[in-house]
């Protein structure tokens, strides 16, 4: 789908939505679909390749070490 296609569809439902109730309806669906969905998708190679990635990068020592993580991200 284009972003042309996509925008024609968005505006398309708006269009049908009439009240205030039926878009707060609309908007919590949108909100609760997208908390459920998956947060990223991969296919198997995609995975493969950043497996890969991160062993080229382990071995070349870039990253960030474990203490520093932890003390970016302190424990509550």
């Amino acid at each position: 789908m284009t972003a042309l296609e996509l925008e024609l569809k968005k505006k398309k439902i708006l269009e049908d939505i009439d009240s205030e109730e039926l878009l707060d309806k609309v908007q919590k669906y949108i909100l609760r679909i997208k908390k459920n969905a998956p947060p990223c998708r991969y296919t198997v190679e995609e995975l493969k390749e950043r497996l890969e990635q991160g062993v080229v990068d382990a071995k070349n020592r870039l990253g960030t070490s474990q203490e520093d993580m932890r003390k970016l991200h302190p424990r509550p």
